[in-house]
């Protein structure tokens, strides 16, 4: 049998949604699988639909059937949320591509690469936003013997953290807060003592985390940004308003749509959704946002004295040089001597 002419087909799995469906297809004699977006979809027929749309499209070199089909491969082993911020930027240039009549995979070159980034540079994309943006394109398209992106440079690291929140911004946030989701201020708290990432690591912690008894945080390496298993101190000041963990369950979650430890955790934007309500009520500007409280917080401990040590293990910074970094990209230099330089 001629395999130049066996037409593709769809692997459904028999309608289960558990398993992996997928277009199969040959190209030049060797068989080939594409999943494209199909198994993203939710429904029997969602993934039908979708794979009737990769089914017209393979056989030949489409670009975003093998653009997915790489993407598919992968994303083995990586996190939800890294998949989620790759494929988000492979559909911005999928997009654009189709825009501009380019849908065969050899018709990305060096050219192609420029013009997709002078668009990107037009809609005014942070320059970290467009390394992120060469990376994932890079790694993708490098893998599938296109090294269009590769030439790029990278724009020089320049970027803007989220601004922390004065004391008089504090005491504002905090009396509308405490009144109308108290919960959500619990959650601040944790960030602003602890130095926990929000929306990654504290909405993932669970009771059985906690270790009261010593005063300790654990944050496993399934959650933590730098893929370590590493422990938090609880202020003591903090550790009295944990002591109610002690009636719940180890495996509920801290923080539920409830209000109170559940065995389901809250959504990765719930608390940054409700956040920004408050911020927007309060005239807050565009540069706070729920990571602020943990600058917040790293900011108020120099301010109090707390050495720098001490400040890098608490919020697991790599080195001092990177929590210095940190804290000069918010305005805060930890020059006591010069700061009592007598003027004249």
């Amino acid at each position: 049998m001629d395999k130049k002419n066996i037409a593709p087909k769809i692997f459904n799995a028999n309608g289960d949604l558990t398993k992996r469906w997928y277009v199969e297809f040959y190209k030049e004699g060797v068989r080939h699988r594409s999943y494209g977006e199909i198994n993203r979809c939710k429904s029997v027929e969602a993934r039908m639909q979708a794979a009737k749309e990769l089914l017209a499209s393979c056989g030949r070199d489409n670009l975003k059937a093998v653009i997915w089909e790489q993407h598919e491969t992968q994303s083995i082993g990586l996190r939800k949320k890294t998949i989620q911020t790759n494929a988000s930027k492979l559909n911005t240039f999928l997009a654009w591509a189709q825009e501009n009549g380019i849908s065969d995979l050899k018709q990305v070159d060096e050219k192609v690469a420029n013009r997709f980034f002078k668009e990107l540079a037009r809609q005014k994309k942070h320059t970290t936003t467009l390394n992120a943006y060469k990376q994932v394109l890079n790694a993708l398209f490098s893998k599938l013997n296109v090294f269009a992106f590769e030439p790029l440079k990278r724009h020089p690291k320049n970027a803007t953290p989220a601004k922390a929140f004065q004391e008089q911004d504090v005491e504002r946030l905090q009396t509308v807060i405490m009144e109308k989701d108290p919960q959500l201020w619990f959650f601040i708290r944790f960030v602003h003592n602890c130095l926990i990432r929000p929306n990654s690591e504290l909405r993932l912690l669970k009771v059985g985390d906690i270790d009261l008894q010593n005063a300790l945080i654990c944050i496993k390496a399934t959650i933590s940004k730098n893929k370590k298993h590493q422990y938090v101190i609880i202020p003591d000041d903090f550790l009295p308003d944990l002591l109610f963990l002690k009636q719940y369950s180890p495996d509920f979650y801290l923080f539920s749509k409830e209000g109170t430890p559940g065995l389901k955790p809250v959504g990765y934007n719930y608390f940054y959704n409700h956040h920004v309500k408050f911020l927007k009520e309060l005239g807050f500007g565009e540069r706070y946002e729920l990571y602020s409280w943990k600058h917040t917080g790293a900011v108020n401990m120099v301010k109090k004295g707390v050495p720098m040590k001490q400040i890098q293990l608490q919020g697991r910074w790599h080195s001092l040089d990177q929590l210095d970094e940190y804290l000069r990209s918010m305005g805060i230099q930890d020059m006591p001597h010069l700061k009592r330089f007598p003027s004249l």
